[in-house]
């Protein structure tokens, strides 16, 4: 019965299900052996796993680890895992990539060729794995692990092109059941903050208890935050395959009756625009990005050339869209100069729900019929 009644639990999105053990593992790596201490991550570990206790998780917390250390840690949290759990593991330390897997460096490492990355740190592809063995309901890594590395520098002689290694972590596109957030986008550096906590702890602090806010949501807030208090210089991101609504601090049941709402609002829903034939035309410009319907965009709006080029590569890269005007001044529409659309969710071919990175995220059109700017 109770494999039933946790079936059910993920079937209703996850709203209240008292029978869901909730069990966490952090680890928090700030005393580095060398140069490459970090003066945040243990209070940034700490502060998460208190709120994490008091959210309700049996919290398995560990500070300034080696290497068997940290195995061992793993190890110990996943033998402990039930079947229909929620499972959360948050990391700040440093991180580094290699040949597109992601590694998380303990306190003892001694890194300074490449192909030491395999020997002295743990593999986070293979920590996840471990934990979905236990076939949680929904699993979530917060990973504070883009922090600048030494160890990345120490490495000489390697050509990034040919090796695959860069700054910060890579895309981990296919741990099914997985929400995994990343301090800062793939293949950039975090920073570890001037006060008391990174920006992006910080950030996780302040929405992790926000009742009514699904994981997905609560990252995004998180995302947003963290891009204002750096003017744009970190860009969180998170990746999530298919996963049942959880919010950290309790979903009510009327919010689970949205939970399966589409990425991007019904039309009905969005505000009255004053000037109603360009708004109106503005809101099929932006249904049809949505829908990802390339010959409508032609029609409705001047597509040159490179822009048809793009359309096809972000339509190609994305199953689904989420959509929004970037400027509310709609009076530009009537000047003939270009509209901007900001593509804030999307489904990649992976099946993962995730925030572009800045290279996609921004559409520029001109409506149809526009007369060019006076």
């Amino acid at each position: 019965m109770q494999g039933i009644a946790l079936f059910f639990c993920g079937m209703l999105l996850l709203v209240n299900c008292p029978a869901a053990e909730r069990q966490a593992l952090v680890i928090g790596n700030s005393n580095y052996e060398g140069s490459a201490s970090l003066a945040n991550a243990i209070n940034d570990a700490r502060a998460i796993a208190d709120q994490l206790s008091r959210l309700g998780f049996e919290v398995s917390e560990h500070y300034d680890l080696n290497l068997k250390e940290m195995r061992k840690a793993v190890e110990a949290f996943g033998h402990r895992l039930t079947a229909g759990s929620i499972v959360v593991f948050f990391y700040a330390g440093h991180g580094i990539q290699h040949h597109g897997a992601n590694y998380l460096i303990p306190v003892d490492a001694k890194i300074s060729h490449a192909y030491e990355i395999d020997y002295h740190a743990l593999n986070l592809k293979m920590a996840l794995s471990a934990f979905k063995e236990a076939e949680p309901i929904l699993a979530v890594a917060m990973l504070d692990a883009c922090r600048n590395s030494p160890y990345e520098r120490a490495i000489d002689g390697q050509n990034r092109a040919t090796t695959n290694r860069g700054a910060g972590l890579a895309a981990i596109e296919d741990i099914q059941g997985t929400i995994i957030s990343y301090a800062t986008e793939p293949g950039k550096t975090a920073t570890d903050g001037n006060d008391a906590h990174s920006p992006y702890t910080q950030a996780l602090l302040k929405h992790l208890d926000t009742p009514n806010l699904s994981v997905q949501d609560m990252l995004n807030r998180v995302g947003l935050e963290v891009m204002s208090r750096t003017h744009g210089g970190q860009k969180p991101w998170f990746s999530s395959s298919p996963v049942p609504r959880f919010c950290f601090a309790g979903c009510s049941a009327q919010m689970a009756a949205v939970a399966d709402a589409p990425l991007a609002e019904p039309v009905a829903a969005r505000p009255s625009n004053p000037f109603s034939i360009e708004g109106s035309q503005i809101e099929r410009v932006r249904l049809a990005l949505v829908s990802r319907d390339l010959a409508r965009l032609k029609k409705l709006t001047e597509v040159n050339p490179a822009q048809e080029t793009f359309l096809r590569q972000l339509f190609n890269t994305y199953l689904k869209l989420a959509v929004e005007l970037e400027s509310p001044a709609l009076r530009q529409a009537q000047d003939g100069r270009p509209l901007s659309f900001r593509i804030t969710e999307a489904v990649n071919r992976a099946g993962n729900r995730v925030i572009p990175s800045p290279s996609w995220n921004h559409v520029s059109l001109r409506l149809a019929g526009s007369e060019g700017p006076r």
